[in-house]
């Protein structure tokens, strides 16, 4: 038997609910009241969902670091370079989830075969530059978030993400890979 739909105003309560629960965990709920929800407000619900996912990566992380204290986008951006570096020097490090070679995928797929060696067959992975054809770039991201699933990695991006190089994506990608080696 099916339940039967929420009414507005109870859909509105829990909602709200939800709202209060995200201020409580120092969510930037500024706003965003649990109407907008109901009402599907893109903007909003994406916004949540965004602070969501960074509070996840963020929690994961600091549960994995020695201070227990909040991991900065710089020592993550350290961490994917010194990972990197370690296993092949000749790998160009990244400046940050902004950087502009990112939109290949291939610093990902040398961070990942640096993560596991062999995990990574280069032999499918495009080396293209930063300007090179879109669909080539898509797929070696296709790839590379295909490879970090296979190591149980949560994924919150699709391979555009990647190629458009939307960091705050990105940030989420690297955290997950970095709470995956710790």
């Amino acid at each position: 038997a099916s339940r039967p739909r929420l009414t507005r105003f109870k859909a509105v309560e829990n909602t709200n609910y939800a709202v209060e629960l995200a201020k409580q965990n120092k969510l930037h709920m500024v706003g965003i009241q649990g109407a907008d929800i109901v009402d599907g407000s893109k903007t909003l619900v994406l916004g949540l969902v965004w602070q969501l996912m960074r509070l996840n990566i963020s929690q994961t992380l600091q549960n994995l670091s020695a201070t227990r204290g909040p991991i900065s986008d710089t020592e993550m951006v350290k961490w994917a370079n010194t990972t990197v570096q370690k296993h092949k020097s000749s790998v160009r490090p990244i400046r940050s989830f902004k950087d502009p070679s990112l939109t290949t995928g291939v610093f990902f797929l040398e961070l990942l075969d640096a993560m596991q060696p062999g995990i990574v067959d280069f032999s499918m992975v495009s080396n293209i530059g930063e300007s090179g054809d879109y669909e080539e770039r898509r797929q070696n991201a296709k790839l590379a978030i295909s490879i970090a699933r296979k190591m149980n990695a949560l994924i919150f991006l699709v391979p555009e993400d990647i190629v458009d190089v939307r960091p705050r994506l990105i940030l989420t990608f690297v955290g997950s890979l970095m709470s995956l080696q710790r």
